[in-house]
């Protein structure tokens, strides 16, 4: 009996600003925070995207940044919302259950009022706000004011 490879643990993210647009040779996925279209969508493709079909779609793919990591990353139909896979995400069946995670912890992390984007597997989190500290007032004036405060007369 030959055992089932584990899973790899994969990522994917929504591409909450990116939108599937038409173009000349049919259709592209345009991300507004790169400013340039990601990949081309075949028309057939785009088509049964746009219809809304309850499964995932394989848009396309390309190399580039997203949060830090560099990778070959796929883009993805489910919902109205394109979403960016690691090469490491095999199928569709696999980008739905990472897809449903990714909505389930939001979910939980927006009851807590909380806002939740996780990082691609090996970039580090960005380091935690560096909080300015108020400038200390001179101690002596303290001082000269809880003896002026306690003096009787």
């Amino acid at each position: 009996m030959i055992d089932d490879a584990p899973t790899r643990a994969g990522f994917v993210t929504a591409l909450s600003d990116a939108y599937l647009v038409p173009r000349e040779s049919g259709y592209a996925i345009f991300w507004r925070t790169s400013g340039h279209d990601l990949c081309t969508v075949d028309p057939d493709v785009a088509e049964r995207a746009l219809r809304g079909d309850r499964t995932v779609i394989r848009l396309g793919s390309w190399s580039g940044t997203i949060r830090g990591r560099n990778d070959r990353w796929t883009v993805w139909w489910s919902r109205g919302v394109p979403w960016a896979s690691t090469s490491d995400v095999s199928d569709g069946d696999h980008t739905l259950r990472l897809i449903e995670n990714w909505r389930a912890q939001a979910a939980q992390a927006e009851a807590r009022g909380q806002h939740w984007e996780p990082l691609p597997p090996g970039v580090a989190p960005p380091p935690p706000p560096v909080m300015a500290t108020p400038p200390r007032r001179p101690r002596r004036r303290m001082v000269a004011r809880l003896r002026a405060l306690l003096q009787f007369e």
